[in-house]
């Protein structure tokens, strides 16, 4: 971009100014190369948001009040997580603590209020904003103005962009007049928009319509949402369409002109929005982003003849070219009511003219009767034969799945466009009464798996309780677990929303249908007994109904999510065996819904992620069966793929697959290249437009594994150390639920950066500071899950115990923080006390511990006492792995240091250790480290004299490995000088 730090500096005054004050500004630019790069910036929300990021001043960068950390008291307002950021300014949820409510805190940035006109400019317009009182605007509850700067505190709003929310017909309308209403009321307290989108546009998880930001889109962008889960509705392509272009394609013509913008321009927005609602299309033809700009600035969008009649007769005023010939919010909003009351006002007019006259009164009644029951008979017949071609549909799809392993996307495509066909016949059908057509469109979204908008059209078609019930139960397990994979499943089972608004209505349709029918459904009692009794019963009952039939996906789904609920409980509550034994459980359930249907991917899929659980589980704990988990999964998700080729989340399963096989083969001296290679390759598979969050992630510990191969062999560490940094640094921005996991992540990469200063002789005190703040960050997540907890502590604590080395390298007092570490890791405290790492980290910690009290001359018995505690316990858990083979080796030394100096049995545990990974050199430099110990404490000459060569002799493997590793040398070192000061020889 040409001439950036001019740009930046034009930019940066048009940001503190409206728009009339901008135009005016632009005209003055004499660098027409300078104006039209500010006239797109402002323009374009995401151009602006990308520029701002890349050109930031030093200024900006080191302000502190920017980065909020969770936890910070604004006032009364305890703020929990940044919820995004934009180019005025960052967006964090809060708590207010008087008012016990979630509220959305927008801080502003200082640059923007050094201008005391500018600062004003905000007051007055957080004043006009308190008095607009509307429910289908996001309520302004306060300005605060403190030391770290000046914040506007809003109305927290749960649920989704306009675009993310399939909506019928009539719901479409009824979200149009509310919003009209809302800009009614914004337009009589001379409030334009002037940034109207369906990104500014709310749907709550209630159904109601929020408008976003009102008054202050030209000092305060509002930062873009962050990991969009993809829709099935076909809406989708306007969020693509969307994101590419920002805002420009909402703006009124003489907006995008930069003339004086008034009423009328957000009036022109809601038009363009009316029709690609309504259209599922964008409303312009081009999305590149100058002649986008020109399109707009001409008015030519698209016509959109597929419209109903008054939507297009609507769009058409609502987008004149000239503001004045457009309607007012007023006359819109009554324009809409008459749409939506139309049919009322429709059979309104038939009864009047009917009561004319007795005579044609009675004629009109007994012809009205013909018909009806003629047409009735019709009817009747239509929609016996649309339900039969659904459930054709239905059967056909149940056909390619039960056939042997083959790809289906062709067939399963022929099945939908047949679908979609129908779903157009069915809307079009003069035959079907409104409710007809409702209740039909229902039925065949809720076997297209869109849960809420089949209610909606179930609900307003008097669709009969079985199929409501049948909805509601499957739009409750959506709900729950999404709820879990963000809150945990304790909290799901407990969430007042969930029971309220998902669960209830569910149990309500379950009982409503059992009294119609005088009939128990098995699939619907085995739900209601695991909700309203226990998992248990809820099993016993769904296992039943597996036994009467051949193959029933929604029975199979239920049992699964089930043993899911379980087994995430059990984690949750560190019962880590008894996890283990219900994700078996959940895996045999998805092996025998493939032998049934064999072609039928969501099984494939959700096994794949299963023997990932086991995979992890095994790597962290026992290590049994880790390389046959690994292979079933690959196989699972390799299945997945033949399937569905094009489909994305088997390639990061395989990806993440065959990462944890690498951090294995790593982890016992196996070849870990092809590991590596085939989760570098799967990851390329998904490119960064699919998924940038999860490519990135994958990617970073891609370079952290390579990096700790490399730390065991003697290679170049730093640079895969660097790209796995930069990439984490990237990840630190992106506001996602899984932040703790990533942060968990970051610090097992940390503890690599650390090991390499240490081993290249640097002080790597800066890398524990850096450590120490994420954990502090990390930590203080709201309803933090147990599996987030165990990376976190556990990582942490490898930092602290490589903290905790360094001072004992450096002679220096271990003890304060050795206490420190030790209260960290207290298994009362975190819940963890079954975790072989945690047993392991206690035992290491007591052991450093004893070993320099031993330096000191004083006692250290308790020590050894908590150790062998701790050693045992984890022995029990894993006897094989070489890690906790040499915290046993090294117990033994100090053991027999203080009682029977007999350390055969020591050596021989170092040895079993070293059998283990004989190319590990850390592995050689302990048993050289624990031949010193036992140096010190021979009785004999000969002793002494053999202790110290076969430590040399380990000690110089090490070195022949990395002969650069500060660390070993300064092991050979202390050899050499305990030699020296014994008057020991040694061969040259």
């Amino acid at each position: 971009m040409k001439k950036p730090n001019q740009t930046k500096t034009i930019l940066d005054q048009a940001l503190a100014l409206n728009t009339q004050e901008q135009t005016v500004l632009l005209k003055q630019i004499k660098d027409s190369e300078i104006r039209r790069q500010v006239e797109t910036l402002l323009a374009d929300e995401n151009q602006l948001n990308q520029f701002l990021e890349e050109n930031q001043t030093k200024q900006i960068q080191h302000t502190d009040h920017q980065e909020i950390k969770p936890g910070s008291l604004i006032k009364r307002i305890r703020i929990i997580k940044l919820l995004g950021q934009g180019g005025m300014g960052s967006v964090y949820l809060g708590f207010d603590e008087k008012l016990e409510r979630q509220v959305a805190v927008k801080s502003i940035r200082p640059e923007h209020l050094s201008n005391l006109e500018t600062q004003q400019r905000f007051v007055r317009e957080a004043q006009i904003l308190s008095k607009i009182n509307h429910p289908s605007i996001c309520q302004l509850y306060d300005y605060i103005e403190t030391a770290q700067g000046d914040f506007l505190v809003l109305e927290y709003i749960k649920g989704k962009p306009l675009y993310e929310s399939p909506l019928s017909y009539e719901k479409k309308l009824t979200a149009l007049a509310d919003l009209a209403a809302a800009l009614c009321v914004a337009h009589e307290h001379g409030i334009v928009h002037r940034d109207l989108k369906p990104d500014n546009i709310m749907i709550t998880d209630e159904g109601k319509l929020k408008v976003l930001d009102f008054g202050i889109a030209q000092s305060l962008t509002t930062p873009e949402a962050k990991n969009q889960q993809s829709t099935k509705t076909n809406s989708s392509l306007l969020t693509q369409h969307g994101s590419l272009v920002g805002t420009i394609r909402y703006m009124s013509p003489e907006q995008a002109k930069g003339h004086s913008i008034e009423t009328a321009s957000d009036l022109y927005a809601l038009g363009i929005i009316a029709q690609e609602v309504f259209s599922h299309k964008a409303a312009y033809q081009v999305m590149e982003t100058n002649q986008l700009l020109s399109d707009v600035q001409q008015g030519k969008r698209q016509e959109a003849k597929e419209l109903p009649l008054p939507i297009r007769k609507l769009v058409e005023q609502l987008t004149q070219i000239n503001p004045t010939d457009r309607p007012t919010a007023e006359s819109t909003a009554e324009q809409i009511k008459s749409i939506i009351n139309a049919p009322k006002q429709k059979r309104k007019n038939l009864i009047k003219y009917a009561s004319m006259t007795v005579g044609l009164v009675l004629v009109f009644i007994l012809f009205w009767q013909w018909q009806r029951f003629g047409n009735q008979e019709v009817r009747n017949e239509q929609i016996k034969a649309y339900e039969n071609s659904i459930n054709t549909l239905l059967k056909q799809a149940e056909q390619i799945y039960v056939l042997p392993l083959h790809p289906i996307s062709t067939e399963i495509n022929e099945i939908l466009t047949q679908g979609s066909l129908l779903y157009e016949n069915i809307e079009t059908d003069e035959r079907l009464t409104e409710p007809d057509k409702q209740r039909l469109l229902g039925i065949i979204l809720l076997k297209s798996e869109s849960f809420q908008a089949a209610i909606d059209l179930l609900e307003a078609g008097h669709a009969e309780p079985e199929l409501l019930a049948d909805a509601w139960i499957k739009l409750y397990i959506e709900k729950t677990s999404e709820f879990s994979e963000v809150n945990g499943f304790e909290q799901a089972m407990n969430d007042k929303n969930l029971r309220e608004n998902y669960l209830e209505p569910a149990i309500k349709y379950i009982n409503k249908a059992q009294e119609d029918s005088n009939q128990n459904n098995p699939l619907f009692q085995a739900f209601k007994l695991s909700q309203t009794d226990s998992l248990d019963s809820g099993l016993v009952a769904i296992n039943e109904v597996l036994t009467n039939e051949q193959w029933n996906k929604d029975a199979v789904n239920l049992k699964a999510l089930m043993l899911s609920a379980s087994m995430v409980d059990a984690q949750q509550k560190g019962y880590w065996e008894q996890a283990k034994t219900l994700a078996l459980q959940t895996a045999d359930t998805y092996q025998q819904s493939i032998q049934m249907a064999r072609s039928y991917p969501d099984s494939y899929i959700n096994l794949c992620e299963v023997f990932l659980v086991l995979l992890t589980d095994a790597i962290q704990r026992n290590g049994e069966q880790v390389y046959r988990f690994a292979e079933q999964g690959i196989a699972a998700c390799k299945n997945a793929l033949t399937i569905l080729p094009e489909s994305l989340f088997p390639k990061q399963l395989l990806s993440r697959i065959y990462m944890m096989k690498a951090q294995w083969e790593i982890s016992i001296g196996a070849h870990a290249d092809d590991s590596i290679a085939q989760a570098k390759y799967w990851n390329q598979k998904i490119t960064a437009v699919d998924n940038l969050l999860s490519v990135s992630w994958n990617q970073a510990l891609v370079h952290a594994i390579e990096a700790k191969q490399y730390m065991l062999t003697g290679g170049a560490v730093q640079p895969a150390l660097d790209e796995s940094q930069k990439l984490f640094d990237y990840l630190l921005k992106v506001e996602t639920e899984y932040k703790p996991y990533i942060i968990s992540d970051l610090l097992f990469v940390l503890i690599f950066q650390g090991q390499e200063m240490m081993r290249q002789n640097q002080d790597p005190t800066s890398v524990f500071q850096q450590a120490q703040r994420l954990y502090d960050e990390a930590i203080l997540t709201p309803d933090l899950l147990i599996s987030e907890q165990r990376g976190l502590i556990n990582n942490m604590a490898q930092v602290l115990f490589l903290q905790l080395s360094l001072q004992f390298e450096r002679d220096e007092n271990i003890i304060p923080l050795g206490q420190k570490l030790l209260a960290f890791l207290n298994p009362a405290e975190n819940m963890l006390s079954k975790d072989p790492n945690q047993l392991i980290n206690l035992a290491n910690t007591h052991l450093l511990m004893a070993e320099y009290l031993r330096h000191q001359q004083q006692p250290f018995v308790e020590h050894l006492t908590a150790a062998e505690d701790y050693i045992s316990q984890a022995m029990t858990i894993n006897n094989t792995d070489y890690g906790i083979l040499l915290s046993q080796a090294a117990l033994m030394t100090l053991q027999s240091y203080g009682n029977s100096q007999n350390y055969t049995q020591a050596n021989q545990v170092f040895k079993n250790a070293v059998d283990i990974y004989p190319d590990n050199p850390y592995s050689q430099q302990a048993w050289a480290e624990g031949l010193l110990v036992q140096a010190h404490n021979s009785q004999t000459r000969s002793q002494q004299t053999t202790a110290i060569k076969m430590a040399l002799e380990k000690i110089n493997l090490s070195l022949t490995i990395d002969p650069a590793n500060q660390l070993f040398i300064n092991t050979q070192n202390k050899l050499y000088e305990y030699a020296k000061s014994e008057s020991i020889k040694l061969s040259p």
